[in-house]
């Protein structure tokens, strides 16, 4: 698994985002989409705007890191039980 940086672009397919972990600042560890990536220049910082497993939007500003639910999901099915 890979924690990116908020400065890191998801990749987008169709759009969208696939499902992201990201631990925020204000609420925590969540299940997000990024829906809408926009950039005015290339140089710019670019806009991200989510939408929430809660049904509510979280800032850029307020993601710590972020990483692939996939990733996740491989790395916690690749830890034995004990």
């Amino acid at each position: 698994m890979i924690r990116h940086s908020p400065s890191d672009v998801p990749r987008l397919i169709d759009g969208e985002s696939p499902k992201l972990i990201a631990l925020t600042a204000t609420y925590g560890l969540h299940v997000l989409k990024v829906t809408d990536y926009n950039c005015i220049d290339e140089g710019d910082e670019p806009n991200w705007s989510t939408a929430c497993s809660d049904g509510w939007s979280v800032e850029r500003t307020d993601i710590i890191w972020w990483a692939y639910a996939d990733e996740v999901r491989e790395l916690l099915e690749s830890t034995p039980n004990n």
